[in-house]
C-alpha cells in the first residue's frame, strides 16, 4: 500500500478483499497505524482505532479511607461536628428568642398607638362620609375612604353546608386535598401495589449514625 495517497488508499481499507495488495482486513490489521502514518504523518494517527473514536483507560477512583479504623475515626469526626452545630444552634435560637421578646416588648406600645388612632379616624370619616370624593378621599398623608366588601359567613356547623353543597352539585365550592400515603400503601403486598399504578423500589440504602452520650450515663 506504500505510495498511494490518502483517497485512493481509502478503497483498500474499506473494500480490502477486492485489492489484494494487503492481504488483511486494514481494520483489523496489527499495521493500521503504521500504514496511516506513511500518509498522514509519524504522530498524527495514535488512538484512531474504533472508528476514529479515542478510548481512554478509565481508572477507578481509590477510596479516601483505607482501614475499618480510619471509617470510625471519621465518624468521630462527624460526631464532633454535629456537636459543633448543636451549639451553635441552640446559641443562635436563644439569641432569636431573646431578640423576638425584646422586639415584642419595643414594638407593643406602637401596636396599641396605631390600633387607637385608626378607630379614631375610622369614626370621624364615617360620620363624614358624605364630604368624601366619592368613595374616598386623599390627603397630604394618606387616603381614607371606603370599599365595598363582600365575605360569605358560615354557621358553626359548616358540615351541613358541606353536605348540601355536594347535594347540589357545587363540588366546586369544597376544597379537597387528596394525596397518596406511602407508608400505609407499602404496607400491601408487591401485586395490589402494582395494580395502582405504584411499584416498589428495593435497595440497600445507606447509614450511620453517631453514639451521643446521655447525661444520666456519664
Amino acid at each position: 500500500m506504500k505510495g498511494n495517497g490518502l483517497t485512493g488508499r481509502m478503497l483498500y481499507w474499506i473494500f480490502p478483499g477486492q485489492y489484494k495488495q494487503c492481504r488483511c482486513y486494514c481494520l483489523f490489521c496489527r499495521w493500521y497505524i503504521p500504514c496511516r502514518e506513511e500518509v498522514e504523518g509519524p504522530g498524527q494517527v495514535h488512538g484512531k482505532r474504533n472508528g476514529g473514536k479515542k478510548m481512554a483507560r478509565k481508572r477507578m477512583a481509590e477510596p479516601d479511607l483505607k482501614s475499618w479504623d480510619e471509617v470510625d475515626g471519621t465518624l468521630k469526626q462527624i460526631r464532633e461536628a454535629e456537636l459543633e452545630l448543636t451549639k451553635i444552634t441552640a446559641d443562635m435560637e436563644k439569641c432569636i428568642l431573646d431578640v423576638k421578646q425584646s422586639a415584642e416588648k419595643e414594638a407593643a406600645p406602637y401596636r396599641d398607638e396605631i390600633k387607637r388612632l385608626s378607630l379614631q379616624v375610622k369614626e370621624f370619616v364615617t360620620l363624614n362620609k358624605g364630604e368624601l370624593n366619592g368613595k374616598s378621599r386623599e390627603m397630604a398623608f394618606g387616603t381614607v375612604g371606603f370599599r365595598l366588601s363582600t365575605k360569605v359567613v358560615l354557621p358553626k356547623a359548616v358540615d351541613k353546608v358541606i353536605k348540601q353543597l355536594k347535594k347540589l352539585g357545587m363540588g366546586d365550592c369544597v376544597t379537597v386535598k387528596e394525596s397518596v400515603n406511602k407508608d400505609i400503601l407499602k404496607t400491601y403486598d408487591e401485586k395490589t401495589i402494582l395494580q395502582v399504578g405504584a411499584s416498589l423500589k428495593k435497595e440497600d440504602a445507606f447509614w450511620y449514625e453517631t453514639k451521643q452520650e446521655d447525661l444520666a450515663e456519664v
